[in-house]
């Protein structure tokens, strides 16, 4: 093969310098910043990161993670938050059932049950059953 030809195919290796791990998180913190603080939608993180010399898939990992990041995060306060009100209504279902309040002590546990998903929306099976008849015009 001489010299002035390239090899068929796709090139190997990328153009660009590749992050290290430290460097990607340091990534992830600012990429997060910059989503919340300036609103960005999915196009317009891409367009950022290809500003600062990062491909289109390697955006969408990105944004993949940050949301990810997001949504643990905030997994974690919502579990604490259902934590701390579970904690008042077992207080109240116990003052409730103490004075013999036994109509409260059932709102506080219906409550309770609603907070942990435990109760299911009533379900309706409705089955109907359709008949089509087709007229030709000459049939009686």
């Amino acid at each position: 093969m001489s010299e002035d030809k390239k090899p068929l195919g796709r090139p190997r290796g990328g153009r660009t310098i590749k992050m290290n791990r430290a460097q990607v998180e340091v990534f992830m913190k600012e990429s997060m910043k910059v989503i919340f603080n300036e609103h960005l939608s999915y196009e317009q993180y891409v367009k950022w990161c290809y500003n600062q010399s990062i491909s289109r898939s390697r955006a969408n990992e990105y944004w993949n993670r940050v949301w990810e990041d997001v949504n643990r995060k905030f997994r974690g306060e919502r579990d604490k938050l259902i934590d701390k009100h579970l904690l008042h209504y077992w207080d109240i279902y116990n003052q409730a059932k103490n004075e013999k309040d036994l109509s409260n002590a059932r709102q506080v546990l219906d409550a309770i049950g609603k907070l942990m998903g435990l109760n299911e929306a009533e379900k309706i099976d409705m089955k109907t059953q359709t008949t089509i008849e087709f007229k030709f015009g000459d049939e009686v």
